[in-house]
């Protein structure tokens, strides 16, 4: 979060310390509210004064129960939380989920829609990228969000009934279930729920990809339960549109007490993406596949010379080149999966700088720049570029503002500059929790650190061209590399550089006059950073217990 500073018109020193000062010159130093927010403070200013349905809840492997685990002391519970938190002896237990209820069928179909840094000094300039490229995304994704159309369920419901599936009518289907040295439950709970698929007669033939020994591999492990009615809700849209490339739906996750914070966090912040972007960017014919949950028309793939030969996210660019070439990505936020997430803060650092490297090269190509899309198509793919950037950026410009003003200007450090960081404070932790249909708990908080860094990295990798190996999300084993360790260390300097410049800085002024309530504000701010930033700093994983 920012502490923005907000200048102030206050007397020269001499004067404040004039108690007899002339009630006519005090009334001339008074400033309206208006002019203390855009007025230049003058050189020889001084410091002034939903409940979840238990019916809808996945099969556990859950870890036997501890004996009279009621009577346990308050320091072997706090040990027992400290190790499943932060120092696991064991790998995660394996949460499976189960398909979508009828409830969560649905619960995507409502959106529920949802700079201040003053120039004082030619030396703060230096912020400006920063909020300007902010702002930028931030107008961009509102214009999307604010101008996109709900989901039409009447209409998709009409598509149904004008297209139904017979055995003369309905397309034989290809079920590709890629295997990469996933779990032995996970790929039997997938298969489970993939054979109990409704589908008229004999048309349907899975098809099970053990890449668990090459090099690379092109397809996403497939780790989602199915709803029988998979199919019954989407070939019917592929009906109806004989220039449809791809049907996406989202990938939805369930967030049970059973699962590691990570798990947890990975699968609710998912939400925002899946229910309010996907729809909007379907308006304007931009919403792009992931791979997962989708039903592709094999006619198409043939067209456009079959899945994109890219090193992440391929799936993206497969929907990209398709669109380019005429066909059309459509994107229905009906729930027809769910879906299990890395359990591990180094698995979802793994997957976040994938998808991350995967939108920054598909961004940086010319092929996308010199493509056919309508310029708010590109708008909308460019957004979602801008946001992994933000994000990025984010973790090491929001908490300067505040040390910067105390040792270059401390007399715009006022207690009140926090309430241009309440909104964001607000949206995050209230308001965004009350819109979501998953428990937005601070899980959420913590993930998203997690998420900035791996950012982070991938724009390094791209930088200076090095390369991401491709593992799957559901192989742990798989995800050990220097760059998760590189940038733990530089979030520990990093906590530790900017903590010690605000702790510094504010002990430096209140000793030399500043009252200590104008600091205070930013100092609690400051805590509640360092307590979201603390499970990805002391996170030890269980082989390194």
């Amino acid at each position: 979060s920012v502490v923005l500073p907000a200048a102030e018109a206050v007397p020269a020193q001499d004067d404040v310390l004039n108690e007899k000062q002339a009630p006519a010159e005090q009334n001339k130093n008074k400033a309206s509210l208006w002019s203390r927010l855009s007025r230049k403070g003058g050189k020889n200013e001084t410091p002034g004064n939903e409940t979840f349905n238990e019916k809808a809840r996945p099969t556990t492997v859950a870890p036997p129960a501890a004996p009279n685990a009621e009577k346990r002391s308050l320091k072997q519970r706090f040990v027992d939380s400290y190790r499943k938190h932060y120092c696991p002896r064991e790998a995660p237990t394996v949460v499976l989920p189960s398909c979508p209820t009828d409830k969560e069928k649905y619960s995507y179909m409502s959106m529920n829609r949802a700079w201040l840094f003053i120039k004082t000094e030619w030396y703060f300039f230096w912020y400006a990228l920063y909020a300007v490229l902010t702002e930028v995304y931030i107008f961009m994704s509102l214009g999307i969000t604010i101008f996109g159309k709900r989901f039409d369920l009447k209409g998709h419901n009409q598509k149904l009934r004008d297209h139904p599936l017979t055995v003369e009518t309905a397309p034989t289907v290809d079920i590709y279930l890629p295997v990469c040295k996933e779990p032995i439950e996970v790929l039997a709970n997938t298969w489970k729920h993939v054979g109990a698929m409704r589908y008229p007669g004999i048309k349907m033939q899975p098809v099970v990809l053990d890449d668990g020994a090459q090099d690379e591999v092109k397809f996403l492990a497939a780790t989602f339960g199915f709803r029988p009615d998979f199919l019954e809700k989407l070939i019917p849209i592929h009906l109806a549109n004989p220039k449809l490339a791809i049907v996406q739906t989202p990938q939805f996750f369930r967030a049970p007490g059973e699962q590691t914070w990570v798990e947890q966090g990975a699968g609710s912040v998912q939400e925002y993406f899946y229910r309010l972007i996907q729809p909007c960017r379907n308006t304007w014919g931009a919403a792009i596949c992931v791979g997962s949950n989708a039903v592709y028309r094999r006619e198409a793939l043939v067209a456009v010379g079959g899945t994109a030969a890219a090193e992440c996210s391929e799936d993206v660019h497969t929907g990209f080149y398709a669109v380019n070439r005429g066909w059309e990505l459509a994107y229905a936020p009906i729930v027809l999966a769910c879906g299990i997430c890395p359990d591990t803060p180094r698995a979802f650092f793994s997957q976040q700088m994938r998808w991350c490297t995967g939108s920054l090269s598909l961004l940086t190509h010319r092929d996308f720049w010199k493509s056919d899309l309508a310029f708010k198509q590109k708008l909308c793919y460019l957004s979602g570029m801008m946001y992994y950037s933000s994000v990025a950026t984010a973790a090491f410009f929001n908490p300067l503002p505040a040390s910067v003003l105390l040792w270059t200007r401390p007399e715009l450090m006022k207690y009140y500059n926090l309430f241009f960081a309440l909104p964001s404070l607000l949206v995050g932790l209230i308001v965004i929790r009350a819109w979501a249909r998953s428990p937005y708990t601070l899980s959420v908080q913590y993930t998203q650190v997690i998420m900035a860094y791996a950012y982070l990295q991938s724009f390094l990798d791209r930088i200076f061209g090095t390369k991401l190996s491709w593992v799957p999300s559901g192989n742990n084993k798989s995800h050990k590399n220097n760059r998760y360790r590189n940038m733990r260390v530089l979030a520990w300097c990093w906590t530790i550089a900017h903590n010690g410049l605000l702790i510094s800085a504010s002990v430096y002024r209140i000793m030399g006059g500043l009252a200590w309530w104008q600091v205070f504000p930013a100092l609690l701010l400051d805590a509640f950073n360092l307590f979201i930033v603390h499970r990805f700093l002391f996170y030890v994983h269980a082989k390194e217990a």
